[in-house]
């Protein structure tokens, strides 16, 4: 009897030492497979977070491009009115100086 519950004994605690042991290998497992899992996210994280970097430089710079073609084509209509200013102030210089010499013979 004594011998059946000494062997009953040994044969719990053998099992709670076995249950110990498979319950320390899922937790270390569980560990593994979190700290993977964490790790993956992290680099998914930050390859999209370099790729929204990437994809916001590429908006900038697109924008920069038409900011400047703007203006570019503003710079050149200017240029075209400061043209035209300039080539209309001629005209007028030129018919005054017409006006002013025709008027002078006349005088004369």
């Amino acid at each position: 009897n004594e011998k059946v519950r000494k062997e009953q004994a040994d044969v719990k605690l053998r099992n709670e030492e076995k249950l110990k042991l498979k319950m320390k290998e899922y937790a270390d497992k569980m560990a593994t497979k979190t700290t993977r899992l964490v790790d993956e996210y992290t680099k998914k994280e930050k390859e999209m977070i370099k790729n929204l970097n990437s994809q916001m430089k590429k908006v900038a710079i697109e924008t920069k491009q038409k900011i400047l073609a703007k203006k570019e084509k503003y710079k050149e209509k200017l240029f075209s009115m400061k043209n035209k200013f300039a080539l209309y102030k001629i005209e007028q210089m030129k018919e005054r100086a017409h006006l002013k010499a025709t008027t002078a013979m006349e005088i004369m």
